[in-house]
């Protein structure tokens, strides 16, 4: 009987937030939006995780900041 192990790996990603934004007149941004945290740690096989650069936050939506 053979068996296969694969190993779990990690590895640490960027979080990259997926957003739009409008302000009212008169206001605008003075940077970029920020999220928290900034980056994560996936575990999992590495066939799994060789092609994750970076992960992406459900959308954001703010308008007349």
């Amino acid at each position: 009987m053979s068996s296969t192990i694969r190993s779990i790996l990690k590895r640490k990603v960027p979080v990259v937030p997926v957003y739009s934004v409008s302000y009212m007149p008169q206001y605008m941004s003075d940077g970029q939006l920020e999220v928290a945290p900034d980056s994560i740690t996936l575990y999992g096989m590495s066939y799994r995780l060789e092609n994750i650069e970076q992960v992406y936050t459900e959308p954001i939506k703010h308008t007349d900041l």
